[in-house]
């Protein structure tokens, strides 16, 4: 089993990972 904290940890840096993807996207569109 995975407590929660794990699950909630590894959401957030998957948004976060997902955020400077669209950092970079941004970016190489500027």
């Amino acid at each position: 089993q995975i407590p929660c904290r794990v699950i909630g940890d590894a959401k957030s840096a998957r948004r976060a990972l997902d955020a400077i993807a669209e950092g970079f996207e941004a970016a190489r569109t500027l």
